[in-house]
């Protein structure tokens, strides 16, 4: 579960048979059917240690303690789903890693740069 933001339905039941998961998957998730990433809404995290939700449009926004050298604040629009803020990649919106830069690979989603960055 590190770095993911996960959704559920704690009113129902989708496993009846496994005491340990008490709980529903909603079907428009953005990983249903992906073996062991159900649950997952959004990914791409170091710690989001706060989030709100904004009560007039439903938009989550969320604090996220960076590794080394940045904070960030990150958004998600209502509706919104499977986004990656690029955690392990990016730290705010520089590389994580300098020395090796981030690059494009083939079936990756596009990285979601944060809203406010500071540190």
């Amino acid at each position: 579960m590190l770095g993911k933001i996960l959704r559920i339905d704690v009113d129902t039941d989708d496993f009846p048979a496994d005491a340990t998961r008490n709980y529903g998957i909603p079907a428009d998730n953005p990983f249903v059917g992906i073996a062991g990433a159900d649950e997952i809404w959004a990914y791409g995290l170091r710690n989001p240690w706060r989030n709100d939700f904004d009560p007039r449009t439903g938009d989550l926004y969320i604090a996220d303690v960076g590794q080394q050298v940045f904070e960030e604040v990150d958004f998600l629009a209502n509706g919104e789903a499977g986004a990656n803020f690029g955690w392990r990649i990016m730290e705010g919106t520089q590389p994580y890693n300098p020395a090796a830069p981030p690059r494009a690979a083939a079936g990756r989603s596009v990285i979601i740069d944060p809203v406010y960055v500071y540190g």
